[in-house]
Parts: C-alpha cells; structure tokens; sequence
C-alpha cells in the first residue's frame, strides 16, 4: 500500500515518542501523531515537518511505528471504460 503523499496518524512507541522529543517536535502527550508522508522505504516512513526555517523531513523508522491510520480516498478506475 502506497501511503506517500497522504496525512495520517502514526501510533508511535513511547521509545519513538522520546525521539520526536529530542529533535525538538512539539509532541503531545499521546501516543498518537498526525503526518505528512512524503515516502516510506526499508527503514521507515519519511514526514515533512515544518519548523520556522522552513520545511524539513524527519525519518520515522517502523521499529517505532505500533500502527498507521488514514482516509481511505478517492478511489479510481482504472482499466477500460465501456
């Protein structure tokens, strides 16, 4: 499943929750986070974050991801139309 370029919720572990601290996220006190997905590869997830200087990326890794969640879209067809 392609999640790039879609806004979803992240349940993080509390492990991932203290790297988001550290890189200075304003991170609430749930579990739960809401991103932008620019790409997911191996090792992760990537989301654009935006601080004062601009847009940044930020590395979700899985081994701190519990669970994704978002819309299920538009859907479109695809094939031939009759």
């Amino acid at each position: 499943m392609k999640i790039g370029g879609r806004r979803i919720v992240v349940l993080l572990t509390d492990e991932g929750r203290q790297v988001l601290q550290a890189l200075n996220l304003n991170v609430p006190d749930s579990s739960l986070q809401m991103f932008d997905v620019v790409d997911t590869d191996d090792m992760g997830l990537w989301a654009r974050i935006t601080r004062e200087d601009g847009d940044h990326f930020v590395l979700m890794r899985w081994d701190f991801i519990l669970g994704l969640e978002f819309p299920e879209g538009e859907t479109r067809a695809v094939g031939i139309k009759g």
